[in-house]
């Protein structure tokens, strides 16, 4: 089921965890199919680099295990990915990376500024990037955290 989505997903996570922006098991991805209305989504707690596209998750938005071919759960962050699907229709992809920068400014709770010309090409019209408050890993309370900050994020391309 949705293979050629379950290994766009676990290609993108495979490229970040290369490229730094994830380490030891940290950090997961999702892409929604809105034509059927499932989520592809890495699983909890296996290095990205053993990972196979079976070991990708497919659920509903409802948080319901549709297909988990080799047993694993998908990422305790689930709730989150449902959450920005719900609230915004027009995103169709999640990335939660753990960025060493990225990271620095939710910890401060700060808005990254939009310094460089690539997000202006990227729609942040608004001139930053939102940040989330802090919530719990793995909890509602996050999940509507990172909703609410993005609903209102231009993110259009």
């Amino acid at each position: 089921m949705m293979e050629s989505v379950k290994k766009q997903v676990l290609d993108i996570a495979q490229k970040a965890e290369r490229s730094g922006l994830c380490k030891h098991r940290a950090g997961n991805f999702s892409i929604m199919d809105r034509e059927t209305g499932y989520v592809a989504v890495t699983p909890s707690g296996i290095d990205r680099e053993e990972m196979t596209y079976h070991d990708i998750c497919i659920v509903d938005l409802e948080a319901n295990v549709i297909e988990a071919l080799t047993g694993l759960k998908p990422t305790s962050e689930l709730l989150v990915h449902l959450a920005l699907y719900k609230k915004r229709p027009d995103i169709n992809a999640v990335a939660h990376t753990h960025s060493r920068f990225a990271t620095s400014f939710a910890i401060v709770n700060k808005p990254i500024p939009a310094i460089v010309y690539e997000c202006a090409i990227l729609g942040l019209k608004k001139g930053y990037v939102p940040v989330a408050e802090y919530g719990r890993p793995g909890t509602m309370d996050l999940a509507d955290k990172v909703a609410k900050a993005a609903e209102f994020a231009d993110f259009s391309i």
